[in-house]
């Protein structure tokens, strides 16, 4: 496949704009491919989120509006209902509250009244560790591989170099041939959230626990309408060029039998993690090979594809973060041999450079 979906559970409702550059302002677009000149420090030039998904028409909203920061904030920090102008309603519960680290310290530091500076600052790292948040929503992450995002930076920078010689004619070529490149791309996500919809739709009612004899009494129910706020990247946190999408999948999702809006079941999305990659990894291929007549060709290492002439010098030129990922990976696997007598298996690996790649 030529792109891949990692899940993973969110906990800040400000991330997009925290932390992956989003545009605060409304009406910026960005979508041409500005986000390849910019610094990691500069990130704010990434296009706005959008919205998405069949449950945001039941919200006030249209698939495909701009997202709004303080509506989006509400709805995903205290699953406020946008549709209230009060402020007052709420997407079912409230989300959970946990202790804080100061109290969890608190109570760490009473039982070791003598100890020291250094030891009471162990402490407080202990308690941070044992902070439990409330999951506002799920990250589904649509990234393609990097022959996909060089596609897309070669126009890119074809436009930037008519524009410098003043060929406005040929600008506007490359610049569009760059906003079909995402236009491919986005077509892939969208397969991938429909997909997920339909198969991974479902919330959870009655008691999931063990019962004698291990039969569950509690059932699956149909919710099949996700509110999504999609946000489109250009470059990896490293800044090097990688087009990506950040899919958050609201943590609410409407019950289809009475209406009443409840809590997604994340398990199902996790099942389904890896055909949803594949659809959207076929859609985009397809739409590349229509838009642009392009071929592929096998990964040395076996995992998906890339675009067939372009070199894995030139994709490994643009690729410091997996350079450090591969580093700090090569780090974890000797510690785990000299921790088990052994190099990690296949599987293990796998496990480390996931870990990597979330460290890093």
């Amino acid at each position: 496949m030529a792109g891949i979906i990692t899940i993973s559970p969110g906990h800040d409702a400000s991330y997009p704009w925290r932390q992956i550059g989003t545009s605060a302002e409304p009406g910026k677009s960005g979508e041409a491919g500005a986000g390849y000149y910019l610094s990691p420090a500069e990130k704010g030039g990434e296009p706005p989120g959008r919205w998405q998904g069949a449950g945001v028409a039941g919200l006030g909203f249209r698939e495909g509006q701009v997202i709004e920061r303080e509506v989006f904030e509400r709805l995903y920090g205290l699953f406020v209902d946008p549709r209230d102008p009060a402020g007052v309603e709420r997407l079912g519960r409230s989300p959970q509250r946990f202790r804080p680290a100061e109290e969890i310290y608190a109570v760490l530091a009473a039982l070791e009244p003598e100890a020291t500076a250094e030891r009471r600052d162990q402490l407080m790292i202990e308690a941070k560790s044992q902070v439990r948040s409330p999951v506002q929503y799920f990250d589904a992450t649509f990234s393609v591989s990097k022959s996909i995002t060089l596609l897309h930076a070669s126009a890119m920078a074809n436009a930037a170099r008519a524009a410098a010689e003043a060929d406005l004619e040929a600008a506007a070529y490359w610049e569009q041939a760059a906003s079909s490149v995402w236009e491919c791309v986005q077509a892939g996500n969208r397969a991938a959230l429909e997909y997920l919809q339909r198969e991974a739709g479902y919330t959870r009612s009655g008691y999931h626990g063990r019962q004698p004899g291990g039969v569950r009494a509690g059932r699956w129910e149909d919710a099949h309408g996700f509110v999504v706020g999609s946000f489109a990247q250009h470059t990896s946190r490293d800044g090097d060029p990688q087009l990506h999408i950040h899919n958050l999948i609201l943590n609410r999702v409407m019950r289809e039998r009475d209406g009443a809006y409840r809590t997604l079941d994340s398990r199902a999305l996790h099942e389904h993690r890896g055909a949803a990659a594949a659809v959207a990894a076929l859609v985009m291929e397809s739409a590349l090979s229509r838009e642009f007549g392009v071929g592929w060709a096998g990964r040395a290492d076996g995992h998906g594809r890339e675009v067939r002439g372009v070199s894995r010098a030139l994709m490994e030129e643009f690729s410091s973060r997996r350079e450090t990922i591969s580093a700090l990976t090569e780090r974890l696997a000797a510690g785990f041999e000299a921790e088990h007598g052994h190099a990690p298996d296949a599987r293990a690996l796998g496990k480390l450079r996931q870990w990597a790649n979330h460290a890093s």
